[in-house]
């Protein structure tokens, strides 16, 4: 929670960083002022933290879970149950930033939230190939 650390990814130095719950209002990016310029994938729970990340905090890839995928899945009314003010549901989103686009990856997960079902959303586990720009690796 609100910690950054290097590793190493296919030979690339990269920094995986993860910031509390946005719920939980206590997210902080003061971490980010000691990082060395490396890509960077965020994790957080829920994917609406994509609107709320400081303009001078950059990231690479976010990657993310809360919505379940909207968990029971009735045509025409998906976007009124994802508890999210995007609308994210799963998969790769792109968000518009000022200089680029952001990356928000939301999994739909194996968990249920609430009522012990789920419809037309059946649980996963996402395997991500992450390609760094300019490697060969």
């Amino acid at each position: 929670e609100n910690r950054a650390y290097p590793v190493t990814l296919a030979d690339n130095d990269i920094i995986v960083a993860g910031v509390s719950d946005l719920w939980q209002r206590q997210q902080s990016y003061a971490f980010s002022y000691e990082l060395p310029d490396r890509p960077l994938i965020l994790l957080t729970h829920n994917p609406d933290t994509a609107l709320a990340v400081p303009s001078d905090f950059d990231y690479d890839l976010m990657l993310a879970g809360h919505t379940h995928g909207a968990q029971v899945r009735l045509p025409g009314l998906i976007e009124s149950v994802i508890p999210t003010v995007y609308p994210f549901d799963k998969g790769l989103h792109r968000l518009p930033d000022k200089t680029d686009e952001k990356l928000v990856y939301v999994t739909s997960g194996t968990g249920m939230v609430g009522l012990p079902l789920r419809f037309n959303m059946a649980p996963r586990i996402d395997l991500l190939t992450i390609k760094l720009q300019g490697t060969t690796k």
